[in-house]
């Protein structure tokens, strides 16, 4: 493997450091009907405990389970998982927000959440022309279990406003990632909006008067307690580590037309020499950064899909195919299509989803 990818991974723990809660992913799953035994026993041993020619157990067990709950559960899964989830689970994070007074200081807290916890969704959102937009991405190659992870954010996300705001709240739009499912009535049911599939990402949108709105669930003496978690969580991120969170977000979200490091430096108000001595400090650079960005996309289309490396390629901005194959091999020791059977070989590493399931 390239030496600085695999110094990049080590430092950061892989395609940014993900705190995947599988055993609330499971808990979640058996509140909606879901048995634990059932998923394990669909999974027939795939779930992994050490890294596979570089993709983490924690993204690769996520792709198996989601996979095997959307082909044994009702369509929808992913919807009744969002509207069962319980803030109260999220500790000090779900305190901090209850010294909030306003959705629009909620919106603020959220993304300070996200930046310190790395969750294993990347979360932006920007306010302009009366709408609160608000946008995901994740580290999952297209499929029914992307989709389930979806609808739970999109249910999770009403129902968490709603319970803020302590009243119904309806969206503005919805705009999903992948094409109409069958079900797509149960989201209109559920959301009250219009719901656009096949859009470039996911994409909640509210009215941006919501941000106007009073919490419901104000407790300031509860905040305070949990601002000393968060000072804390922030204490133990250096800036090196900081930085280079905020820059994979920038990166997930424009895939294949990766922002060059001066864009980059500019959304930080800095200098490119800035954000390089800042990288530095956590032997970190920013090459090395959208490499490990394209290798972690690469070996996820090459494991979870069937699509040809010549349309890999020009997803992930190659200029050419011959130019992605040298790189992949500089990254993994290995050609793309040697890969691919090197995962498909083993049966324990067979993933659930079937190739010719997956949409292009």
């Amino acid at each position: 493997m390239d030496p600085a990818v695999a110094s990049v991974s080590k430092s950061i723990g892989g395609y940014g450091p993900y705190k995947i809660d599988l055993e609330r992913l499971f808990k979640n799953l058996e509140n909606v009907g879901v048995c634990r035994e059932d998923i394990h026993s669909e999974c027939q041993g795939r779930l992994i405990e050490e890294p596979v020619c570089g993709i983490k157990p924690e993204i690769w067990n996520l792709h198996v389970i989601l996979n095997s709950v959307a082909g044994m559960a009702a369509p929808g899964i992913g919807l009744k998982l969002g509207k069962s989830s319980y803030l109260t689970e999220y500790g000090s994070y779900y305190q901090r927000l209850r010294g909030c007074e306003t959705m629009e200081d909620t919106r603020k807290a959220v993304k300070h959440f996200h930046d310190l916890s790395m969750q294993p969704h990347f979360y932006q959102d920007r306010v302009e022309q009366g709408e609160w937009q608000i946008k995901f991405g994740l580290p999952l190659a297209p499929g029914p279990g992307a989709t389930v992870l979806f609808e739970e954010l999109i249910a999770k996300t009403k129902y968490e406003c709603e319970h803020f705001l302590g009243t119904d709240i309806s969206f503005k739009r919805i705009e999903l990632p992948y094409q109409e499912p069958a079900h797509r009535s149960e989201y209109e049911d559920l959301l009250g909006c219009r719901v656009i599939f096949g859009r470039p990402c996911m994409m909640i949108v509210f009215s941006q008067d919501v941000l106007d709105r009073p919490s419901a669930v104000r407790s300031p003496r509860r905040a305070a307690l949990a601002d000393e978690d968060w000072d804390a969580a922030l204490m133990g991120m250096s800036l090196g580590d900081r930085v280079a969170a905020a820059i994979l977000e920038q990166l997930v979200f424009q895939p294949g037309t990766y922002p060059s490091l001066q864009q980059v430096a500019d959304t930080f108000g800095r200098s490119t020499s800035t954000v390089k001595r800042w990288l530095s400090e956590e032997t970190l650079n920013y090459r090395a950064l959208v490499d490990l960005v394209r290798r972690e996309h690469v070996a996820e289309y090459l494991t979870f899909t069937d699509i040809a490396p010549k349309e890999i390629a020009h997803r992930l901005g190659f200029t050419n195919v011959h130019n992605f194959r040298r790189a992949f091999r500089r990254w993994m020791d290995m050609m793309p299509g040697e890969f691919r059977r090197l995962m498909a070989q083993e049966s324990a590493f067979v993933p659930v989803l079937r190739p010719s399931s997956v949409r292009h």
